[in-house]
């Protein structure tokens, strides 16, 4: 045997050395990449969701929901503040330039009777409105529970996605009612 031919076999197969079995390493030494793709990806708030926005939906809603438990409808399109014995100016300015109802016309009176637990009056201020009365209600309890659960939580992303299809959805339908009743002369 050549001197040669152990140092080849050594290269080629190397020696079996035993060495302490390695502990698994700490997250802290392995490189961000490896420790941010093994945890599961944190749901995050939507695009331009602040605590402002859903605090202004909150106040909004309960200012809605508070004035039409308050207001009243009298005679005609007259809608009054408590107090107050003239009622409030004419808020439709496309029924107060061109006299015709707008999308939107019969809303506040609509509201108000929601509020007071008439129906029926409601609808027939403004179909529509009932799906709206609906929305704006339901931004009271949807706000205080992201304020409890928390903002990121998968109820407050799920509403806030919710909330931008309604503000979709919502316009749309009010403006096919309206529609509809202008074909049909049905006038508030």
């Amino acid at each position: 045997m050549s001197s040669d031919e152990p140092l080849v076999f050594a290269a080629i197969v190397p020696p079996v050395v035993s060495a302490p079995v390695a502990s698994a390493p700490n997250i802290s030494e392995l490189p961000s990449e490896l420790v941010l793709s093994s945890r599961l990806p944190q749901q995050t708030a939507p695009q331009g969701y602040s605590w402002i926005a859903a605090n202004c939906w909150l106040l909004g809603s309960l200012a809605i929901m508070v004035l039409a438990s308050m207001m009243s409808v009298g005679t005609e399109r007259h809608v009054y503040l408590p107090g107050l014995p003239v009622p409030i100016p004419e808020l439709c300015a496309t029924k107060a330039r061109f006299d015709i109802d707008c999308p939107g016309c019969g809303m506040t009176r609509a509201f108000i009777h929601f509020a007071h637990g008439r129906m029926l009056d409601g609808m027939r201020m403004n179909p529509a409105s009932f799906l709206v009365f609906l929305f704006v209600a339901s931004q009271i309890p949807a706000a205080v529970a992201r304020f409890v659960l928390g903002r990121t939580s998968r109820f407050a992303i799920a509403w806030s996605r919710w909330n931008e299809l309604a503000l979709i959805v919502l316009p749309t339908v009010t403006f096919i009612q309206w529609v509809v009743r202008m074909s049909i002369g049905v006038y508030t």
